[in-house]
């Protein structure tokens, strides 16, 4: 390859690679759920009476970060906050003062809203969450339905979906070069072996 193709090559990686990095920025604190039962996502349901609240609602979290399921637990909770305006997510030290008030060992979650008693579940799924904020402000929980499917994200990262939705347009101006550079080498070849 000349040098010439291999600086336009080198430029198009750049550039491609500049895109990638935008588009990932410009997912900010978004997500896009790509497992197959959309397992990441709030139920229409949570959403709706995450809407609804009309105070604000605390969520402590008693989690050890080694400990199994703690990241999933952190996912759920930072979905409600980002879900509504009026739920606050709190890490606590499962092993302090708080949880030792509250009677809560790590692996709990515990909802306050204003000064009333705070109602604790452990290891909560997204219904077990939108039951406890019920509980929390008095109010009946709705009919929650958790989107639980046997499956992982692909690339649970918002930049490794964007790698991911954008990989073939990445790809393509990448491989071109080198798909055309072998096809003239294989030529050359051919005539000189003629």
């Amino acid at each position: 390859m000349t040098p010439r193709r291999l600086l336009a090559v080198a430029l198009i990686a750049v550039a491609a690679l500049a895109a990638l990095v935008a588009v990932g920025a410009s997912f900010g604190d978004r997500q896009l759920d790509l497992s197959a039962g959309h397992t990441f996502t709030l139920s229409a349901a949570t959403r709706q009476f995450l809407a609804t609240l009309d105070r604000p609602v605390t969520v402590e979290v008693f989690y050890d970060r080694a400990q199994p399921g703690a990241r999933e637990v952190t996912d759920l909770t930072r979905r409600f906050a980002r879900a509504s305006r009026r739920v606050r997510v709190r890490f606590a030290d499962p092993n302090g003062a708080r949880a030792i008030s509250l009677r809560v060992a790590s692996g709990a979650v515990a909802v306050t809203a204003g000064s009333g008693p705070p109602v604790v579940v452990r290891t909560p799924d997204e219904a077990d969450l939108t039951g406890a904020l019920a509980e929390a402000v008095g109010r009946q929980p709705p009919p929650v339905r958790s989107n639980q499917a046997p499956s992982q994200p692909l690339l649970p990262t918002p930049l490794g979906r964007s790698v991911l939705l954008w990989l073939p347009a990445i790809l393509a101006p990448l491989l071109a070069p080198a798909a055309g550079a072998l096809t003239v080498w294989r030529r050359r070849r051919h005539a000189a072996s003629t």
